[in-house]
């Protein structure tokens, strides 16, 4: 059985410090420049956790399995649309059902603070996660494409 708990404050800030590097590492995987994944960074910082603490809205959480933190999420509440910013397992457990265990605890907090909707990214070349995604009813409502020239 999968469950979310509050991070603690030592918790947070470690996983703070690693969820901007891994983004960053994955806006210039999908072909953004160092100044691109720079100012993206920025952005999303200063509109999620000004001052390094998160806004409203916002929970993050560890994803815990028989007592061990196996993970963690972040969702937002934007106005009663829900956002999935971050979900990550933790590699060496992945293909366990995991990560589908955790998406359906996330459908429960939502729902149990009245949601009725959640959205989430999920970059192209994360062909696991998509296919996750899809498989837990989630349909594509925007797709983006690029094409490097020269």
């Amino acid at each position: 059985m999968v469950a979310l708990t509050e991070m603690n404050h030592d918790e947070f800030t470690k996983w703070s410090n690693h969820v901007w590097v891994a983004y960053r590492e994955e806006l210039l995987r999908a072909g953004l420049s160092e100044t691109e994944a720079e100012l993206n960074v920025r952005e999303n910082l200063a509109v999620t956790m000004p001052e390094g603490i998160p806004l409203p809205g916002n929970y993050i959480f560890n994803v815990v399995e028989n007592e061990k933190n196996i993970g963690v999420v972040w969702v937002c509440d934007r106005d009663s649309k829900w956002f999935i910013y971050d979900i990550e397992i933790d590699e060496h457990l992945r293909g366990q059902g995991l990560g589908r265990a955790t998406m359906r605890a996330i459908e429960e907090f939502v729902k149990g603070k009245g949601g009725s909707e959640i959205s989430l990214s999920v970059f192209g070349f994360n062909e696991v996660a998509r296919k996750l995604y899809e498989t837990e009813g989630y349909e594509t409502t925007r797709l983006a494409m690029t094409k490097k020239l020269g």
